[in-house]
């Protein structure tokens, strides 16, 4: 009688479910695991659908980047702090610039170099004078200066940037594969190199040349044509595509001597 009593007691203690609680309840366990789960799927999702570009800053000066089009940066960082202005940033020597895009980015990067922006970005007039005769500039910068959403020129650009700068140029996953250059058709204003930073790229066919920067003709033998830049101020190579190194006369835009064969 007492553990009859006492199993009497403990069901009493028991809420009992009727079977719709029961579907209600199974039915919101299954909700909750699917939202878990399309939140995790989501994430991932995001996280495949995206390219990482590192910029580092080498040269011996302040370089303003500049990147075209603005629209299309996710997001810019430098020393782990956010940047506001995706279309353009400063960057001081030794720095480095971590760029967030979306894994069909199609844009271009490029240095600006001598620049002077006030407190909103911009610029102030200055007046020059050359030959007794004043001269009224609005660029910010010596070299690679841009206009920004209004027309102005600015620190966050709107649009590409004015000769001459060197091009870092980048169309990812176009028909599967990752394409970039350094791009002389805009001249040249800073040394600029692209290096792969992941293991996986496949540089053992044609078409797949190690990386551009590197000293003319030592590329992979599987590459029909060798057209990196070798950036000197001064004699040097203009581009080699199947040509022979003394065959390459005549000059590209100042201050190098080399250029993008496409």
């Amino acid at each position: 009688m007492q553990r009859d009593n006492h199993r009497r007691n403990i069901n009493q203690g028991r809420k009992s479910m009727s079977l719709e609680e029961v579907s209600r309840f199974i039915f919101s366990l299954l909700l909750a695991f699917f939202l878990a789960m399309a939140a995790m799927t989501s994430g991932d999702k995001a996280a495949a659908q995206s390219a990482t570009i590192t910029i580092n800053n080498y040269c011996s000066e302040t370089i303003y980047v500049g990147a075209w089009p603005a629209t299309s940066i996710t997001s810019v960082s430098i020393g782990g702090s956010g940047v506001t202005t995706p279309g353009g940033w400063e960057m001081a020597q030794n720095t480095t610039a971590t760029v967030t895009v979306p894994d069909n980015f199609s844009g271009r990067f490029w240095g600006r170099t001598g620049c002077s922006f006030n407190a909103s970005n911009g610029c102030d007039q200055q007046t020059v004078t050359v030959n007794d005769n004043n001269y009224v500039i609005a660029n910010c910068c010596d070299t690679g200066g841009c206009l920004d959403s209004g027309g102005n020129f600015a620190l966050n650009c709107a649009q590409t940037g004015l000769p001459p700068s060197t091009l870092a140029e980048f169309t990812l996953a176009s028909g599967g594969l990752d394409a970039y250059d350094v791009s002389m058709v805009d001249g040249g204003n800073i040394p600029v190199s692209i290096i792969p930073n992941s293991s996986d790229y496949d540089c053992s066919t044609n078409g797949n040349c190690t990386f551009t920067g590197n000293l003319p003709g030592t590329n992979s033998s599987a590459c029909s044509q060798d057209s990196d830049c070798y950036p000197l101020f001064g004699n040097g190579y203009k581009w080699k595509c199947n040509i022979p190194t003394g065959q390459q006369t005549g000059l590209c835009v100042n201050p190098f001597f080399c250029g993008s064969p496409g």
